[in-house]
């Protein structure tokens, strides 16, 4: 990976903690981005509100034509969730995965903090 590449990854991913902890939410970012140092998943990039994440970093003009059509559109309208159900082959199960602005899940997991507090 060529520095620059990484710099802009490192700067996502500071963003990305940064503006979790602005809402209240424990989070921490792997040294190096290496969820190893963490004792997580070389995958991984930290840790939000105790759960894994990862950040991936693109020029709008790189994000695949489908993901924009089915997701980044849908969140600039009236939804605030997009799901994806995921069919696997024959035997496997299916998957659903939520996807949705980022400062709406930190609202989300700050409201759930604020409930086990009381």
């Amino acid at each position: 990976m060529s520095a620059k590449n990484k710099v802009r990854g490192n700067v996502a991913e500071t963003y990305i903690v940064k503006l979790a902890e602005e809402y209240g939410v424990d989070s921490q970012r792997a040294w190096a981005s290496d969820g190893r140092s963490m004792g997580l998943c070389f995958k991984d990039d930290g840790t939000i509100g105790g759960y894994r994440w990862q950040c991936k970093r693109f020029k709008w003009e790189n994000v695949v034509k489908w993901f924009i059509k089915n997701c980044v559109n849908y969140l600039q309208g009236d939804q605030q969730i997009v799901t994806f159900y995921i069919d696997r082959t024959k035997g496997h199960p299916r998957n659903v995965y939520a996807i949705m602005e980022y400062e709406e899940l930190l609202k989300l997991m700050a409201k759930a903090k604020e409930g086990e507090d009381e």
